[in-house]
């Protein structure tokens, strides 16, 4: 009897150790499985890496070119406004030194006339002139 006893308590054993055995194993396989599916999605993984990188380096050189034609347009646009603004300091500074010319002018005479000359007329034509200077400097 106590054979028979032993010989279930060992089957019971072996069942253990069969289903043991073969969670084991397809525990392993479910790894291998696992491991041949990481290396496709490794790889996978790395073309995705490698067209990100060249749609970021494409984007760098176009906003670079970019970057360079409007440079390039802008220096075009200053060089083509130089002669304008050259040509407007120019009046300018002609106006300037009418303006200039008369006032100084006008000084000769008042110091050539004295206190006989500073009367209400030549105010009054002062005044003109300093307005006929503005004017002509804003146009």
């Amino acid at each position: 009897m106590r054979l028979i006893e032993q010989c279930k308590v060992n089957e019971i054993k072996v069942k253990d150790s069969k289903v043991r055995a073969n969670y084991a194993k397809l525990d392993v396989l479910g790894k291998l499985k696992y491991d041949k599916g990481y290396e496709e999605r490794l790889a996978t993984k790395r073309k995705e890496n490698e067209v990100l990188h060249k749609n970021t380096l494409e984007y760098k050189t176009d906003m670079h070119e970019k970057q360079h034609e409007f440079e390039k347009d802008l220096a075009v646009n200053t060089r083509k406004r130089n002669p304008f603004i050259a040509k407007v300091n120019e009046k300018s500074l002609t106006k300037a030194r009418a303006y200039k010319q008369k006032r100084d002018n006008q000084y000769a005479i008042d110091e050539d006339y004295g206190d006989e000359v500073h009367g209400m007329d030549l105010m009054d034509d002062a005044g003109v002139d300093d307005i006929q200077a503005k004017l002509d400097m804003e146009v």
